[in-house]
């Protein structure tokens, strides 16, 4: 049975909050931001979403869409990204002696509108512990958090991605998905060494200036003592290619522009 709990904030060490909050924690896995070459998707983000993208009550529409425009043009360059790496994302296959890849796509639901997205990286912006009660007159010491998720939404004219057709795009599951992967060749040794250092990145262009934002809130209850709220941010995205990095050199170890091909 749920209960919905009210509370008021009270400070707990950030190890019990670790605790709490870490039920809620999806398999994504957390690429590091700070790979050679590759550029932060947050700092974007907040690029995109700043005040240099609002109009001002003291400026006239024209200075509003000329600024804007300067804005489009200092992001009109080509930017790379490391997406997130979920189970199944990279197999190795040592019959053929190929690395198998494929980043997890998804399907986002922005302002109702149904779009494919790579996920980039999460990052905990808020977390504490909180008394909470229920009608009942029932207290519990409830976690909360506050995270903010960061990815791109892919254009639909993206290159990389015309290999799923119209049924694909309308019943996308994973499981459901065409059965075709980007491959390239390494011997079996130096793939389990490899492999836990692989960080896969796209490049692209950035679609526009909007930023498709969604806000997505769990009540705690006594049951599942965790309060939560994942902020989402997702860039517009033309895709046209994909790498395969060592993260600990940042050096490209593979890279494809074309489709990839069924297995």
């Amino acid at each position: 049975m749920k209960f919905a709990l009210s509370y008021t904030i009270s400070l707990l060490s950030l190890f019990c909050c670790d605790a709490a909050l870490a039920q809620t924690e999806s398999i994504k896995s957390r690429p590091e931001p700070t790979i050679r070459g590759v550029d932060d998707i947050a700092a974007l983000v907040q690029h995109l979403s700043g005040p240099a993208d609002k109009k001002s009550e003291f400026e006239t529409t024209a200075e509003f869409e000329a600024r804007r425009k300067q804005l489009l043009q200092e992001n009109s360059r080509s930017f790379t990204f490391v997406i997130g790496i979920w189970d199944g994302d990279l197999a190795y296959d040592a019959d053929s002696g190929l690395m198998l890849v494929m980043p997890h796509l998804h399907y986002d639901y922005f302002n109702f509108n149904r779009t494919l997205t790579l996920w980039a990286q999460t990052i905990t912006t808020r977390q504490y512990a909180a008394d909470g009660s229920n009608a009942l007159g029932i207290s519990r010491r409830i976690a909360v958090g506050e995270r903010s998720e960061y990815g791109v939404a892919v254009a639909e004219a993206s290159p990389l991605f015309r290999f799923l057709d119209d049924k694909d795009k309308f019943n996308l599951l994973v499981s459901q998905l065409p059965k075709r992967r980007w491959s390239f060749p390494i011997e079996v040794s130096a793939a389990r060494l490899l492999k836990p250092f692989i960080r896969i990145a796209i490049t692209g262009t950035v679609d526009g200036l909007d930023v498709y934002k969604e806000s997505l809130h769990t009540s705690a209850t006594m049951t599942s003592p965790v309060e939560d709220t994942l902020n989402k941010y997702y860039v517009g995205m033309s895709i046209n290619e994909l790498r395969v990095l060592d993260s600990r050199t940042g050096d490209t170890i593979a890279k494809f522009d074309q489709p990839p091909t069924a297995q």
